[in-house]
C-alpha cells in the first residue's frame, strides 16, 4: 500500500484507491478501476475502508479486475468489521468452511447417507452381522418411502407415522413394526451424537400396542417323541443343548468338544460365541443332558461321522424342521429353549438359578414369561428324557441313493463358517 502525503490518499495494488472524502470529514472512500469504469464505496472509518480494500484486493488477484457481485455495502461492511474483531482477524475462507459446517449440522446430512454411516459404523464396532443385516433391511424400507436424498432433519413426526402404518399395512406383525421404529429412533439419536443432524423425529412417535402373547412350550408327550424319532440323528444332540441345556440355537451350533467338561458337568461359552459378546459358564445343568452328550459316540448319522460338531445356522433349521416334521409335530420359533426355562423354573421353584442357565441379566423375564407355564410333575419327566430311555433307534445309518454333498464347513475351532449367519432370537 503506498500513501500519499500530500493528499492523505492511499492506493494499493490492484487499481484500488483509499481517500479521504472532501465533503465529509472523517469519512472514507474507495475508489477501484473496471473495465466498466471506476466504481466507488463509502465507509465511516479508515479501518472499515482498509478491510474492504484488502479483501477486494484479494478478490481481484483471483477473479481479475471483472466487477464481481460480492460488493460489500457500508452496512454489510461495518458487519464485516464487526466479525472480524469477534473472530481477531479469521480468513474469510475460514468463516465460510466454519458456516458451512455448520449449515450442514443445521440442514442435516442425507438419510441415505446418514444411515450408511450407522451401519458401518456398527460394523466397525463389531456388532453381530445379523444385527447389521437387520439395521440395513429396515433402514432400506424407510429410505424406499422418502428417498435416499432427503435430509435428516427435514423429516417430521408424521413422516414416521405414516411409515409406521404403511408398515402395518403391509402385514408386518406390530412387534416387527417396533422394531423398525427403535431401530430407526436409534440412527437419528447416533446422528445427532456425531453431529450429522440435530433432532430425532422418532421421540414423538408412539410405540405400536402389543399382547403379550404366552411361551410357546413343547409337551412331555411331544418332547418324547421328537426325541424319540431323532435318536440317531446329528440334530438330536444340538436339540437337547437347546431342549436340557438351554442353549440358544446360534450358542449350540458353535459348541466344540474342548467346550465341554463332562466330567465336571460344565459347558463353558467362549465370548466369541455367545450372543452377548462375554463369557459364561454353566454349571448345574440336568443330568439327562450329559446322557445326550455322551451318546455322541453312538450317533449313526453318516454326515456326523463325517464331520462331527460340525454344523452351519442354514443346515441346522433345515435339520430341525425335518426332525420336527419325522416326530409329526410343528416347529415353532424357539420353543425348545423356551421349554427349558419353563419346565426348569416349574422343577426347582428357583428363578434365579433358572435365569443364570439361561444367561438373563436378572429374574424379571422368568416370572414374566416362564413361571407357571409348566407343572412340576411334568418337568420330572421332561429332565427324565435321555437316549436309553427309548428302544433301539430306527435311524438306519445310511441314505439310499448317491448322498448330496455336504455344505457344511470344517473350522477345526468349531465355529460356524463364514457365510452362515444367524438370526439369533432376542
Amino acid at each position: 500500500m503506498r500513501e500519499n502525503k500530500n493528499k492523505g490518499s492511499r492506493s494499493i495494488d490492484g487499481g484500488i484507491l483509499v481517500y479521504p472524502r472532501k465533503e465529509a470529514p472523517g469519512k472514507w472512500m474507495v475508489m477501484w478501476r473496471t473495465p466498466e469504469g471506476r466504481r466507488y464505496r463509502s465507509f465511516e472509518t479508515l479501518t472499515s475502508a482498509n478491510f474492504f480494500a484488502s479483501d477486494l484486493q484479494q478478490e481481484r488477484r483471483h477473479n481479475g479486475t471483472r466487477p464481481v457481485h460480492s460488493i460489500l455495502t457500508a452496512a454489510e461492511s461495518k458487519y464485516l468489521e464487526e466479525l472480524r474483531a469477534a473472530t481477531k482477524g479469521a480468513k474469510l475462507s475460514d468463516l465460510l468452511a466454519a458456516w458451512k459446517d455448520y449449515q450442514a449440522k443445521q440442514t442435516g446430512l442425507t438419510i441415505g447417507e446418514v444411515a450408511h454411516r450407522f451401519v458401518d459404523m456398527r460394523s466397525k464396532e463389531g456388532v453381530a452381522r445379523f444385527l447389521q443385516t437387520n439395521y440395513a433391511l429396515y433402514l432400506r424400507r424407510f429410505i424406499d418411502m422418502y428417498g435416499s436424498d432427503r435430509p435428516a432433519n427435514s423429516i417430521t413426526p408424521d413422516e414416521v407415522r405414516g411409515w409406521v402404518d404403511r408398515l402395518l399395512k403391509a402385514d408386518y406383525s406390530p412387534k416387527t413394526v417396533n422394531h423398525h421404529l427403535r431401530t430407526l429412533s436409534m440412527v437419528f439419536n447416533r446422528a445427532i451424537a456425531e453431529g450429522w443432524c440435530s433432532k430425532n423425529p422418532c421421540l414423538a412417535v408412539a410405540s405400536i400396542k402389543t399382547e403379550r402373547d404366552e411361551v410357546s412350550v413343547i409337551s412331555l408327550a411331544d418332547a418324547r417323541k421328537l426325541f424319540e424319532a431323532n435318536r440317531g440323528h446329528r440334530v438330536s444332540l444340538y436339540m437337547a443343548l437347546e431342549a436340557f441345556g438351554g442353549l440358544r440355537f446360534s450358542s449350540a451350533l458353535r459348541i466344540a468338544p474342548g467346550d465341554i467338561n463332562v466330567a465336571d458337568k460344565s459347558i463353558v461359552l467362549p465370548a466369541a460365541k455367545h450372543k452377548t459378546g462375554r463369557r459364561h459358564v454353566l454349571e448345574g445343568l440336568p443330568e439327562n443332558l450329559w446322557e445326550w452328550i455322551r451318546n455322541v459316540d453312538v450317533i449313526s448319522d453318516p454326515l456326523w461321522r463325517k464331520n462331527p460338531w460340525r454344523m452351519c445356522v442354514p443346515v441346522y433349521n433345515r435339520e430341525k424342521k425335518a426332525a420336527f416334521e419325522r416326530a409329526g409335530l410343528k416347529l415353532q420359533p424357539n420353543v425348545l429353549r423356551h421349554s427349558f426355562c419353563s419346565y426348569h423354573v416349574a422343577q426347582h421353584q428357583d428363578a434365579a438359578k433358572t435365569a443364570v442357565l439361561m444367561q438373563h441379566a436378572n429374574q424379571a423375564m422368568i416370572y414374566r414369561h416362564y413361571k407357571g407355564v409348566a407343572t412340576r410333575a411334568d418337568a420330572a419327566g421332561y429332565f427324565a428324557i435321555t437316549p436309553s430311555s427309548f428302544g433301539p433307534s430306527s435311524f438306519a445309518g445310511r441314505r439310499r441313493g448317491r448322498p448330496r454333498k455336504s455344505r457344511e464347513g470344517s473350522d477345526p475351532a468349531g465355529a460356524p463358517p463364514s457365510g452362515c449367519v444367524s438370526a439369533e432370537p432376542a
